[in-house]
């Protein structure tokens, strides 16, 4: 049995963004520790909200669109500017989600792929270890199958 999509998309949206200019392979899915300022500029993956709505009637499993929200953060050391970092990062991440038909489809697991908000810079921490983030949320769209949490169609 394959994963459920929720996971299909995390693990995608983490492979199209490892390797970009400012961030490299400082990729964390699903992280829950704080980062190590070593560990900067850096981004993390985590799903949001999903909303599932079916989309026909009848029985066995009907079809339904499942909208996922998946929140990229950005992390980075605070400097005397870090908000163009996270500029920056955000420009590189919305270039490789949202750039071509491929990263739009995460490569043909979802219907499209949208940047929907990102929200304003947030400081944090003291002395050597101040840092800023950003999220990005982006909206997946899926078609797949009631009850069939693991497959697309």
């Amino acid at each position: 049995m394959a994963n459920h999509v929720r996971r299909q998309v995390r693990e995608a949206i983490a492979t199209r963004l490892t390797g970009l200019t400012t961030t490299g392979a400082r990729v964390y899915v699903n992280n829950v520790d704080p980062l190590a300022v070593a560990e900067l500029p850096a981004l993390t993956i985590r799903n949001g909200a999903e909303q599932i709505d079916r989309q026909s009637l009848g029985s066995p499993n009907p079809y339904v669109r499942r909208a996922q929200t998946v929140i990229v953060s950005a992390h980075v050391r605070a400097t005397s500017a870090p908000a163009d970092t996270i500029d920056e990062i955000a420009k590189e991440v919305e270039v490789a989600m949202c750039g071509t038909i491929d990263a739009i489809t995460l490569g043909g697991l979802a219907v499209d792929t949208m940047l929907v908000a990102i929200d304003e810079p947030r400081i944090s921490g003291d002395g050597e270890r101040i840092v800023a983030s950003a999220d990005m949320q982006f909206q997946v769209l899926l078609n797949a199958r009631e009850g069939i949490p693991d497959a697309v169609i």
